[in-house]
C-alpha cells in the first residue's frame, strides 16, 4: 500500500509542478487539477422533542487530467481519488465513499475522429469496506467484506478510439489482457466468490474485451454533466456476465468555489454479487480547479 500511495503522492506532485513550468514547455499539454472538499454535520439538543441522531460526514476529491496532443500523437493521464465517511453518534464511523482509480492511454490518429489506443487502467479503494450484521443478541457487528488491493483491477488494453469532441469519447480494447488482485487470501470466508480469484491464490489472469466511455460538459449554464462507463467482457464467458460500471456526477456551480451535485454509481459484476450493486450521494463542496489553459465555451 505503502508504494502505491507514494506513487499517487508522486502523480499528485507532478500534477502541480506542471502548473508552475513556463508556458513554452507546455505549449503541447493541457493540465487541470481539481481539489474538492465536503463537510455535513448536525447535532441535536438532549431535550429536542423530533427525534435525532447527532453526526459529522466529510468527503474528500482530487482529480487530476493531463493531455498532450502533438501532430498524431496524443498521450492522457488521469487519476481519480475519492474517500469520504460519516460518524454516527451511537453508530460510529462509517465509510460513504472510497475510490482510487488511474487511467493512463496513448493514441495515434489513423483516420478523421479515430486513433489507435494504447491504455492502461487500475481501480480499487484506499480502506477496508465492511458489511453491517446483527449477531443474534441485538448487536451490531461489522464484517469485513473489501480492502486495499482486495480486490483491485488492472487492465491493459489494444485497440481504437473515437473522439468526435474534447467532451466526449468512446475507447474499445478487443485485446484486454486484465489481472484481479485479492491480496488477503482469509477474505473468501465472508466473500465466498473470493472476488473472482481462486480460493488461495491472490491473483487472477483474465484476457476480454475492455469499453471505456467518457462524456464530460456544461449542458445548461452552470451545469455540468461527468458521466464514465467502464465494462469488460472475459471471453471465456458469456456475454450476459460482461461486467458494467458507470460513475455518475451531475454538479451545480453556486460560485468559484462553491458546488452542490449528486453522485452515483452502478455496478453489475457477477464475480462479486449476482445482482446490481449502486450508490448515491447529494454532495456540498468546497472545490478549487487549477488549470494551464482556458475552457472552451
Amino acid at each position: 500500500m505503502k508504494s502505491l500511495l507514494l506513487t499517487i503522492a508522486m502523480l499528485i506532485a507532478f500534477s502541480a509542478s506542471t502548473f508552475a513550468q513556463k508556458p513554452d514547455s507546455l505549449k503541447n499539454w493541457k493540465h487541470e487539477g481539481t481539489i474538492a472538499l465536503g463537510i455535513n454535520q448536525a447535532s441535536f439538543s438532549d431535550n429536542w422533542t423530533g427525534g435525532g441522531t447527532n453526526s459529522i460526514g466529510l468527503t474528500t476529491a482530487f482529480l487530476y487530467k493531463g493531455k498532450y496532443k502533438k501532430n498524431k500523437w496524443s498521450w492522457n493521464n488521469m487519476v481519480d481519488l475519492q474517500y469520504g465517511f460519516v460518524d454516527i453518534s451511537g453508530t460510529g464511523y462509517r465509510k460513504t465513499i472510497d475510490k482510487i482509480y488511474i487511467d493512463v492511454k496513448g493514441g495515434y490518429d489513423i483516420y478523421k475522429n479515430w486513433k489507435v489506443s494504447l491504455s492502461g487502467n487500475y481501480l480499487t479503494q484506499f480502506a477496508p469496506g465492511f458489511k453491517y450484521e446483527d449477531d443474534g443478541s441485538g448487536q451490531e457487528q461489522a464484517i469485513r467484506i473489501s480492502d486495499f488491493m482486495a480486490p483491485a483491477y488492472l487492465t491493459f488494453g489494444i485497440g481504437f478510439e473515437y473522439e468526435p469532441a474534447d467532451f466526449f469519447s468512446l475507447r474499445i480494447s478487443p485485446y484486454a489482457p486484465r489481472i484481479t488482485f485479492v491480496t488477503d487470501t482469509n477474505l473468501y470466508r465472508e466473500v465466498p466468490s473470493n472476488y473472482g480469484v481462486e480460493i488461495g491464490e491472490t491473483t487472477r489472469f483474465e484476457n476480454g474485451l475492455q469499453i471505456y466511455s467518457e462524456f464530460n460538459k456544461e449542458i445548461i449554464k452552470n451545469l455540468t454533466l461527468e458521466a464514465k462507463y467502464l465494462g469488460y467482457l472475459n471471453y471465456e464467458k458469456s456475454f450476459e456476465d460482461m461486467d458494467h460500471r458507470i460513475d455518475l456526477l451531475l454538479s451545480a456551480k453556486v460560485n468559484e468555489l462553491i458546488k452542490v451535485g449528486f453522485t452515483g454509481i452502478l455496478v453489475y459484476d457477477t464475480d462479486q454479487d449476482s445482482d446490481i450493486q449502486w450508490n448515491e450521494a447529494l454532495v456540498f463542496n468546497i472545490s478549487y480547479t487549477l488549470r494551464n489553459f482556458t475552457p472552451q465555451e
